[in-house]
């Protein structure tokens, strides 16, 4: 009798593991879309929108679809980043060690505003939002190490951003730029991986300084034959 009873409580026990395996298996990708939402705007300080993610597991490929980063507050179009789609590749053994290993990130095509006020411009400003919420969560985990679990890492084969479209304004200049391709390679492979935090900050800086540089360029561009005071007023615009 004891002996029938162990059986039965296997077979319910097996059972309840493969339901709750089905369960996440089938559940992966809201699980991932929920993750993006909730703990991006706590790095960011805007909203983090994303319509789908699509993840296959065999060969660890992940399409995330009209993934949106909004504006900080203060300034006043209607979103800072979008694009329709990110592939990425993931290595699947790595998903339950220490250090995930990213093969790809592929941005095509994004679209970005690139706004100036006078106190500074929008991906400074969500830039500086990340560099404090990650001063935030050190000291946090300092503070709290025994219930506190330290962040996934992560180490990036390939990120690149194709096609890259900006709109910029500012009081004294408007243009619409295509940034050529941005490519960067073993992102976080010297020092153990990074953090989501620092992968944010690492692609918001670059995207900073490329816009920066090409607004520049097409500024100069646009004020040659100008006189020096309208081209100077135009980089104070750009730069401020």
């Amino acid at each position: 009798m004891k002996k029938k009873i162990w059986i039965i409580s296997g077979i319910v026990i097996l059972t309840a593991v493969v339901v709750g395996l089905i369960f996440l298996y089938s559940n992966l990708d809201y699980i991932i879309k929920t993750a993006i939402e909730k703990f991006g705007p706590r790095y960011t300080q805007t909203a983090v929108r994303v319509d789908s993610v699509k993840l296959t597991l065999t060969n660890g490929e992940c399409k995330i679809k009209r993934f949106l980063l909004g504006n900080p507050k203060g300034f006043k179009t209607d979103y800072a980043f979008k694009v329709d789609v990110i592939d990425v590749g993931i290595e699947p053994a790595s998903v339950t060690k220490k250090v995930l290993h990213i093969r790809k990130i592929i941005v095509s095509s994004p679209q970005i505003n690139y706004e100036s006020l006078s106190n500074g411009n929008n991906l400074e400003t969500i830039q500086r939002n990340i560099e404090k919420s990650m001063g935030s969560e050190k000291k946090t985990a300092k503070k709290d190490q025994t219930e506190k679990s330290p962040e996934k890492k992560m180490i990036v084969d390939t990120l690149v951003l194709r096609d890259v479209k900006v709109s910029y304004t500012s009081s004294l200049v408007k243009a619409d730029l295509t940034l050529p391709s941005i490519e960067m390679y073993n992102i976080g492979k010297d020092k153990g991986g990074v953090t989501g935090g620092e992968l944010a900050m690492l692609v918001t800086q670059t995207l900073s300084l490329r816009i920066a540089k090409a607004v520049g360029v097409s500024a100069l561009k646009n004020a040659a034959g100008s006189d020096k005071g309208g081209a100077t007023n135009l980089l104070k615009g750009i730069f401020k």
